[in-house]
């Protein structure tokens, strides 16, 4: 489980998250990252990051 600190949001992974078999990258308190085996998630540090491995951003995920 991942730690998330109070004054920045960000998890000790990263900002953003997405599943290893899926191309949807989400925030951690996302329901669809919720949704995410531990063992299955992929971290990345900036949107830039997880787009430039063909993720896309979560259309029900609020703040992205």
């Amino acid at each position: 489980m991942s730690l998330i600190s109070s004054t920045t949001g960000r998890t000790a992974q990263g900002m953003y998250v997405g599943a290893k078999s899926g191309k949807t990258y989400y925030l951690p308190w996302c329901s669809g990252a919720k949704r995410i085996r531990e063992e299955n998630k992929v971290w990345f540090e900036s949107k830039s990051a997880a787009e430039a491995k063909r993720y896309k951003p979560s259309v029900n995920c609020k703040g992205i």
